[in-house]
């Protein structure tokens, strides 16, 4: 019997079996919609968990902040040097994965930053317990890695403002930035105008590009 060949279609099974089971586990880990709170669709036709959760995406919406719904949290995932430890022994190795697949509410690409939304912290019972268990686990990530991140509470819901306050001063002096790109200053009474005009809508005056 040639063991090397043996060796060789053995290793290549078990490396198909844990990718698949990885895969398989992904899929069972991840948070049905209606889980927690209410279902709720927000400005922009996005079906989110909570009523909560769907005030702080029209807000964003309102501030032309954009995010991403439920985007993948994880950690490194299957590390390569452990598949080729694992084909070099012929399988006494085990595939070193991270089993944890956890989803955040919102993140915004723009600042790199996540946004949590604790709706259900102060909730009794099997719910809330769960919750919280996830919300730690989420937590320990965040800081862990060293991932921005904005909580939200309940009791922040009227005033997003101040919440959010670091990210819409940035977003708005971005704004004004492009804005300032694509515009010019008439010469004769200072007033902004489009670099497509020709002439000043407040004076007259004739801009020269």
């Amino acid at each position: 019997m040639n063991w090397k060949l043996f060796g060789i279609i053995f290793s290549l099974l078990m490396i198909f079996y844990f990718i698949v089971r990885y895969k398989l586990t992904r899929k069972k880990d991840k948070k049905d919609k209606t889980s927690f709170g209410v279902e709720t669709v927000t400005k922009t036709g996005i079906t989110v968990r909570s009523k909560g959760e769907a005030k702080v995406a029209d807000f964003l919406t309102d501030n032309n902040i954009e995010y991403e719904y439920e985007r993948e949290i994880k950690k490194q995932g299957i590390k390569p040097y452990s598949i080729i430890l694992f084909i070099l022994t012929l399988g006494l190795i085990k595939i070193k994965r991270n089993n944890d697949y956890l989803l955040s509410d919102f993140y915004l690409p723009k600042f790199d930053t996540y946004v949590e939304y604790w709706g259900l912290g102060q909730v009794k019972g099997e719910v809330g317990d769960q919750y919280n268990k996830r919300k730690k686990i989420k937590e320990k990530m965040y800081k862990k890695y060293n991932i921005k991140l904005i909580s939200v509470y309940p009791e922040d819901i009227k005033n997003l403002n101040q919440v959010f306050s670091a990210v819409l001063s940035d977003n708005k002096t971005n704004s004004n930035d492009k804005e300032n790109e694509d515009s010019y200053f008439c010469n004769e009474c200072g007033e902004k105008v489009d670099k497509t005009s020709k002439f000043c809508n407040e004076c007259g005056n004739t801009i020269e590009n």
